[in-house]
């Protein structure tokens, strides 16, 4: 390209938008001090499949549904973020790793719904229905049998929006969280019965950790072995 002295374009529109540039004008200002972290993430439910009629075209057509055509979504969404982390910071990654896959077509977080919870101690909890589920209960024969549904969860959905899950007795910060597993402990030493989190919880989180510290120190995937069962 070059050496042809044309003019070429590559679709990264990001870089041609104001308030990108705006923003990688500070942070190459120093506005931001040292960069340290960056966290870029799509949140879509929508598919790229296209009908099609003769199987013949299917590859031509679904060319990003396979591999040897397409770099999945690592290329076709997230190389615009990377684009644009090496754009603001002026440099290029110098050590990448990744992990991911398939785990379900027409992934989502789950096959009927989604749910965040928010805040350190997780104290506000929502829930995302998937579109199939919206549909369904949209819909005046579903509606019947979900009785749990209420009007305004049903307007909720259609409006893409998340519908609050709530618990009588909610803790509301770190303190009362903590004060929560402290009264457990109590009753459960008076009735002689475990707690929620015990030796069993424990055992596979302190294992887990080790895994990713090995992982970390030996740059490379650590596997959980059979004799880390209890």
């Amino acid at each position: 390209m070059k050496a042809s002295n044309k003019v070429f374009q590559v679709a990264y529109q990001w870089m041609s938008c104001p308030l990108f540039q705006e923003v990688r004008r500070r942070i190459q200002n120093g506005e931001c001090g040292k960069i340290t972290h960056i966290r870029c993430n799509y949140n879509r439910n929508t598919n790229w499949r296209v009908p099609v009629d003769d199987a013949r075209h299917e590859r031509l057509l679904n060319w990003r549904m396979y591999r040897e055509y397409s770099g999945g979504l690592m290329a076709e969404l997230c190389s615009h973020h990377i684009n644009i982390v090496n754009w603001v910071l002026g440099a290029a990654p110098v050590k990448v790793s990744g992990m991911g896959g398939i785990d379900y077509w027409k992934d989502g977080m789950g096959t009927e719904g989604t749910i965040e919870l928010k805040k350190e101690e997780g104290h506000v909890a929502n829930f995302y229905a998937e579109r199939k589920k919206v549909e369904a209960v949209l819909s005046q024969e579903e509606i019947g049998k979900l009785d749990a549904i209420t009007s305004a969860t049903r307007k909720a959905w259609a409006r893409g929006e998340a519908v609050p899950i709530t618990v009588a007795n909610n803790t509301n910060d770190d303190l009362e969280t903590t004060r929560a597993m402290f009264l457990e402990f109590v009753e459960c030493v008076r009735s002689r019965t475990q707690p929620t989190s015990n030796v069993d919880n424990g055992r596979e989180v302190a294992i887990a950790v080790d895994m990713a510290n090995l992982a970390m120190e030996n740059q490379r995937i650590e596997h959980w072995r059979p004799e880390y069962a209890g």
